[in-house]
Formats: structure tokens, C-alpha cells, sequence
């Protein structure tokens, strides 16, 4: 059968036309729900010891009384909301072009223009009076560098721009950095009235900063200034934008080039490939390019490693790779002659035994990682060299329970393949193109073996591919790439991994290799050969929870199962404070995701509340506990989800405002919901007559589960469950969601469709679990 290729463009249009057919659940768009949104701030970062004015692009900021920044050392404040931007029309323009004229003369001493000859028939010219708007306050006080920024604000072509309503709103901060600021990646959000806002990059660096000054680009008249190094370089791209630095160098240095934009602005929804793919070139005074990038180890922002050839002037460009261009398309480039770790080995060591990686790179001090192998510190670990703490970035490594061996040449082929037993852990390379490293192992019938790579989570550049090869020489099992959505900034999830049960007994032969043929001495892997090691993460989704006051929010845990786990997941909130109550908190056995609520104090907070969330499991008997990862659900290119780790839960309490109380459920015990069937549940709380003014909604309810009625019964409401017995999923378990509304239910009887009253979202209530045996 042969398989016919899809263009990608049509696999989108059908994803969006799919989206845009169905109602979007609650909880997956701030926007919904207006709460604040952030999609960008410029510059994403700032030097120690420095005050700087940033600019954070959103939706729903207007009222953001503070800024909240993470780790200590950073304070912002916020100075000004900017609504979106609205072109003037043709009286407002020709008014504020005047004006500015009129205050640029007066400001260099010039005459003021000879106003146009008077036709005496005509209508005398009216003044406009100028629409409400920061900029456009106190014209006469502003410096005539700020009223060109007005101007271009202003006047620019907007035709040209892709606009954006999730980034059309701006709030100005100023962020005051310590001194003693520890270097490193922070996050940022606003506090608004209605919440807090997603976390979003922003960087503390040691290095002298600059801001790009358009017009910067290769057609710029004025020559830029020429910088010395080292230097962080801040900028946006717009469309079909260039931006070129001038900088000194010496023959000789060795400059680590290093551009953040992805990383900074990890996903955009409605872009393709869904980043900023950033390419930087350096070019010599004579304008010919000497070195240039576009990527790093399978990531979108590039390193330069560049070694100068001699004593002179150079220019750095920065763009996007296909000349896309907006305001979030925002980066930070640094250039230096510092510490940067191009490849570790062995990638780890077993747990409580010493061991330590040789390292190479460029401008290194240090070319020692010892490990820290002690019990209760995860499986995935980072540190820095010995005698070198300002290496670019942490090196990663593993520590595994298991037995270790290194990987030993030759081992190319079947007939000198490396012979271990299981459990094993081998540390190797793919130290050439085309290399192909065999290890063998004596097989039972019946015996269950997992085979994983960990390479390209700790920094390798392998793209590895396994396969599983019986004694009659035929491929059993293989893998090329295995997600780990715990990784949700990985944008090629290039390691492996499979499960397989054996059917035969004799010698098994293990065999990885690059997928693409590459290989080199920096293609170092961790090659797992065993039983099963059950386990799970948790992550929960979103890191900023809003809640009103006495009311409930949906929160999303994720579990991502290991080597086979498929057993439950119970939830809970670790030192909960307060108020707090979590409901629905079991992902089922064979569930993947669940959504929860999370209910709030009767009463607002007025400073965010920190959360931790907790995953409890039963495996093997005895009881693992994994501390949960908050993270953000964010789209991808218009069809792909990902889950953006971030460094912490925050939760908010507003006030409740004047809306309905909401009911109670009579019992919290799982509702049994047989397939086919039908199944009702209680609510207590509503006074008789309130299906007049208030109706319920399932949001998003598990395949082939309705709510057939709702009615007033025994002074109370009943809402009736419907399991379809052709959709629905027999014997899955699964949280119901239901939102209340403002306002009666449009009318269910057939006939023609009549428009239903306008209704206003109330909440949701706690989250229901159902059973369906």
C-alpha cells in the first residue's frame, strides 16, 4: 500500500478549520477568560546593577499595578499602559504631523514654517483635537529624540506588519537590577486586576548591554557606533528587518557568539515554524561574511564559535532566517571571549559512586565536571566545570541506579560487538560518520527489556537510532525518536527509547547509531539496557492560576508514564496554604491528562500565593512520590501543543464581584456513569426558580458524555448524565467540568434556531470525577 504525502499548509488549514469548528474549552486561552496575557518583553534582559526601561507586548494588561520577578535581586515597577494601536485618521494625522513640525522647529531654533496661503472661499481649518493616548501627552515637555520615536510610532507603514490582538496591548516597565544580582534567567510577570500573568523570560547578565537604534540595518545612512567588546546585543526584528552592530576585535580572540530568541519567546501560536529563527553572520570591514550561524545541537538559536583572523573592525547581522518580523520577535545576542563547553563524557556515572566528565570547549579554565551522585536528587542533573563558574551554560548529565560500562573500540559489527549482562548503562560516542556501536547481551524467552538513549537531553548532538537484532539476525525492535514532553523546549526529540518482550533465548545485539550519519568526539550517549524501571512526572498546567474569591479554576496535571507505569496518579497540593482546596485530583490508569479544579479562599489576596503540587503513585508496592513541574500549555505554528516548563506556581485570589453564588455538589463521591447509560447528580445551594436565571455547560467532557437535562426537583437541581454507547469509552475513568452561566439555556427543541440572550460566564464548579464501568 503505498502512502500518500500531505502537504504540510493543508495539515494546518485543517487543524485550524478543525479548531475553529468546535468551542474552545476555558482553560485554553487566556483570552477567554480575560485574563493577562504577555507575549513578549524588550529588552528580554539586563546588566546588573543597571535600571532598565522594558517593554512587555500582551492582552488584558491595562490596570497592571506591579511587576513580579523571580529569583531575587530584580524589581520592576510599572510606569505606563499602552493601549493597541490605532491608526489616525487623516485629520488626526495631518494635526499631529503639524504639531511636531511646529515643537521640532522651536526646539533647534529654526523659523517656523510660512503657514499656506488663505483661498477665501474656503471653510476655515478646524482643529482636531488629538485622541487619548500616552504618547501623545505633554507633547511640548518631550526631548526631539522622543518626538521622532512619536513620529515613527505614529507613521511607520503598519501595512506591512503582521498585528497580532495577543500582543497589541504594551506596558512599560522600568526593571532595577541589583549589583549583587546573581546572574542567570528570571521570570517575569504582571499583576493586573483581573490576575497574574504568564511567566516570560527575563535574563541578568554581567556584561555591558546596548539597544539596537534604528535605522540599523545595511542600508542605514548614519554609521552605527562601533562597540567594544564583550558586548550583549538587544533587538526586535520586523519584517524583512536586518540588524547590523559594528564591533572591535583582536586577531586571535576566541568569540563566543551566542543568540537567545527562542528561548526567550519560546512558541508563537500563529507563526510558522512557531520561533524566531534566528541567523547571525559576521562580516570583515570589507563587508564579506567570515562566519555565520542558524542553529545550535538541533535548536533554533544559533552559536558562532569564531576565531578572529586579525585586528580590525567587524559587523554583526541579525535576522530571521525567511524575513518574518514582528514586535516579539525579540533577541539577545552575546558576543565575548568567555568559557563555553562544546562536549562532556562520559554523560554520567551510577548513583553513589564518584565520577566526573572530561570536558573541551572553547576559552575553558576548567575541564573537570565531577558529578554529584548522591541519592534523591533526580535522574537529570547539571553543574559547572572545576575552576571555571562563569561557563556559558550548566553541563547536564544523568546518575542511574545501574551498573556502568564504557563503550569499547571496536565494537562496529556483530562479530566485535562489546558483550555485557543486564542491567546495564553504557557510556559511549558515535565518534565518527557512519560509526555503528554494537553491544551484545545473552536473552531469555519471555524477558521484558527497555532500551533508551539519553544524548540530545544532555546536550549531545546524536540523533540516535536503535535497533534490537535476535539471533537470526532479524530487527525485533527499533526506535528513532521518543518525545519526552517533560522537554517542552527541545525542539527535536532525537533520543530513543522502546519496550519489547523476547521470543527466543540466545544473543541479542544492541545497536545505535546518528540517524543522519553524523558522529564526532561531541556525539557522547548513555545507552540503558534492562527490565523496566516504572515511573512518571508530573507536570501541571497553567503556572500563573488565577482564581476569584470563593470560586473554583481549572488546572490541567499531565503525567507523563515510564517504562510501562500505567496505574494512578493521585494529585494533591503539598503544604497547601490556606483556603486553597484541590478537586479531582486522580489522573486514571491509562490517562495521560486530567483536568482539575482548583478553588479558592473566600476572601482576595492581594499578593500572589506560591503552590506546589505533588503525584503519589503505587508501583511495584510500595508508594513514589514525584514533585510536580509547573508549566505552561502553549500552541505551536496553529496545531502543535507543548508544555513550557517554568520555575514556579503562583496563585492569585481577586475579588468575587457581584455575580451569583454558586452552587454546591449534594455528594463528592464519583459519580457512576455506566456506558450507555445514564446517571444524575445533585446540587445543592440555588434557591427554587434559578434554572431562570442560571444554566449549566459540560466543558470539553470526555468522548460520548452529554448532559441530557437539568431540572428543579425535591428543592434542589438534578443534572442528568448521558453516556453514548456507539462514542463513548467504556470503563474510563475522567473529571467532568461544568460551567455555569448567567441567564436561562437556549431552547433544546427542534425547530428553527433562535438567537439565546446574552450570557455571562460565572465559573465552573468543582471538579467532578465519573466512573464509567
Amino acid at each position: 500500500m503505498t502512502r500518500a504525502r500531505v502537504p504540510l499548509y493543508r495539515l494546518l488549514l485543517c487543524a485550524c478549520l478543525l479548531a475553529g469548528g468546535t468551542r474552545a474549552a476555558k482553560g485554553a486561552d487566556p483570552a477567554d477568560r480575560n485574563e493577562p496575557w504577555i507575549g513578549y518583553a524588550y529588552p528580554a534582559g539586563g546588566r546588573a546593577g543597571t535600571v532598565v526601561r522594558v517593554w512587555v507586548g500582551g492582552q488584558n494588561l491595562k490596570g497592571a499595578s506591579s511587576a513580579i520577578v523571580s529569583g531575587g535581586g530584580v524589581d520592576a515597577s510599572v510606569v505606563e499602559w499602552i493601549p493597541a494601536f490605532r491608526m489616525l485618521d487623516f485629520e488626526e494625522a495631518r494635526e499631529l504631523r503639524r504639531r511636531l513640525e511646529e515643537l521640532r522647529a522651536a526646539k533647534m531654533g529654526l523659523p517656523p514654517r510660512p503657514p499656506p496661503p488663505v483661498d477665501p472661499a474656503a471653510e476655515p481649518e478646524r482643529r482636531v483635537k488629538l485622541p487619548e493616548h500616552p504618547f501623545l501627552r505633554d507633547l511640548e515637555t518631550q526631548s526631539l529624540e522622543r518626538l521622532a520615536e512619536i513620529a515613527t510610532y505614529f507613521f511607520t507603514p503598519r501595512e506591512r506588519q503582521q498585528e497580532k490582538r495577543a500582543i497589541a496591548e504594551t506596558t512599560w516597565l522600568d526593571v532595577r537590577v541589583d549589583a549583587a544580582a546573581a546572574p542567570g534567567p528570571r521570570e517575569l510577570r504582571l499583576l493586573t486586576p483581573v490576575g497574574l500573568s504568564n511567566p516570560l523570560r527575563f535574563d541578568v547578565g554581567t556584561l555591558p548591554e546596548v539597544v539596537e537604534r534604528e535605522p540599523n540595518g545595511p542600508e542605514a545612512r548614519a554609521r552605527a557606533a562601533v562597540l567594544d567588546l564583550p558586548i550583549v546585543l538587544n533587538g526586535q526584528i520586523l519584517p524583512r528587518d536586518t540588524d547590523r552592530f559594528r564591533f572591535r576585535a583582536r586577531a586571535g580572540q576566541r568569540l563566543v557568539i551566542e543568540a537567545l530568541a527562542r528561548r526567550l519567546v519560546p512558541y508563537q501560536a500563529d507563526s510558522v515554524p512557531g520561533w524566531m529563527q534566528t541567523v547571525v553572520a559576521v562580516l570583515d570591514a570589507k563587508g564579506r561574511e567570515v562566519a555565520w550561524g542558524d542553529d545550535w545541537r538541533g535548536g533554533p538559536d544559533p552559536v558562532v564559535l569564531f576565531e578572529v583572523p586579525q585586528d580590525g573592525e567587524y559587523a554583526l547581522e541579525v535576522r530571521d532566517a525567511i524575513h518574518r518580523g514582528r514586535e516579539d520577535f525579540v533577541y539577545r545576542v552575546v558576543v565575548a571571549e568567555r568559557p563555553f563547553v562544546t562536549a562532556a563524557f562520559p554523560l554520567g556515572a551510577r548513583e553513589g559512586e564518584p565520577g566526573a566528565a572530561e570536558l573541551t570547549g572553547w576559552n575553558l579554565r576548567g575541564t573537570w565536571l565531577p558529578f554529584d551522585t548522591r541519592e534523591g536528587r533526580g535522574r537529570l542533573r547539571t553543574g559547572l566545570p572545576v575552576g571555571d563558574p562563569v561557563a556559558v551554560d550548566p553541563v547536564a548529565y544523568a546518575v542511574d541506579p545501574l551498573p556502568e560500562a564504557a563503550d569499547v573500540e571496536p565494537n562496529d559489527t556483530a562479530e566485535t560487538a562489546q558483550a555485557t549482562t543486564l542491567p546495564r548503562v553504557v557510556n559511549g560516542r558515535i565518534d565518527r560518520p557512519g560509526d555503528v556501536d554494537d553491544v551484545v547481551f545473552h536473552g531469555i524467552v519471555g524477558q521484558v527489556v527497555v532500551v533508551e538513549v539519553l544524548a540530545r537531553r544532555l546536550g549531545s548532538p546524536l540523533d540516535s537510532v536503535v535497533r534490537l537484532v535476535d539471533p537470526t539476525g532479524r530487527v525485533v525492535a527499533w526506535n528513532d525518536d521518543h518525545p519526552d514532553p517533560t522537554f517542552g523546549l527541545m525542539t527535536h526529540a532525537a533520543d530513543s527509547w522502546f519496550l519489547t518482550k523476547l521470543d527466543r533465548e540466545g544473543k541479542f545485539h544492541v545497536r545505535i547509531a546518528d540517524a543522519q550519519g553524523h558522529g564526532g568526539p561531541d556525539h557522547g550517549y548513555r545507552l540503558r539496557i534492562g527490565p523496566p524501571q516504572p515511573d512518571f512526572s508530573l507536570v501541571v498546567t497553567p503556572a500563573s492560576v488565577n482564581v476569584r474569591a470563593g470560586r473554583a479554576e481549572v488546572v490541567t496535571a499531565h503525567v507523563v508514564r515510564r517504562d510501562g507505569f500505567d496505574g494512578d496518579v493521585v494529585v494533591s497540593l503539598a503544604s497547601a496554604p490556606s483556603g486553597f482546596v484541590l478537586s479531582g485530583g486522580v489522573v486514571p490508569a491509562g490517562r495521560d491528562r486530567v483536568r482539575m479544579t482548583l478553588a479558592g479562599p473566600a476572601a482576595p489576596r492581594a499578593d500572589p500565593v506560591p503552590l506546589v503540587f505533588e503525584g503519589k503513585a503505587v508501583i511495584a508496592g510500595r508508594d513514589v512520590v514525584r514533585t510536580g513541574t509547573p508549566a505552561d500549555d502553549v500552541m505551536q505554528a496553529f496545531a502543535w501543543r507543548h508544555l513550557v516548563p517554568a520555575q514556579a506556581w503562583l496563585a492569585t485570589v481577586t475579588g468575587a464581584g457581584r455575580d451569583l453564588p454558586l452552587p454546591r455538589w449534594e455528594k463528592r463521591r464519583p459519580v457512576r456513569l455506566p456506558h450507555g447509560g445514564r446517571a444524575t447528580v445533585r446540587l445543592e445551594g440555588l434557591p427554587r426558580g434559578s434554572l431562570a436565571r442560571v444554566h449549566f455547560d459540560l466543558d470539553d467532557p470526555p468522548a460520548g458524555v452529554t448532559l441530557d437535562d437539568v431540572r428543579e426537583e425535591d428543592g434542589g437541581v438534578v443534572l442528568v448524565l448521558k453516556s453514548d454507547r456507539k462514542t463513548a469509552v467504556p470503563g474510563a475513568g475522567d473529571n467532568l467540568i461544568v460551567e455555569v452561566y448567567a441567564g436561562p439555556a437556549a431552547p433544546r427543541a427542534p425547530g428553527p434556531r433562535v438567537r439565546p440572550p446574552p450570557e455571562r460566564y460565572l465559573g465552573v464548579l468543582p471538579a467532578l470525577p465519573i466512573e464509567a464501568p
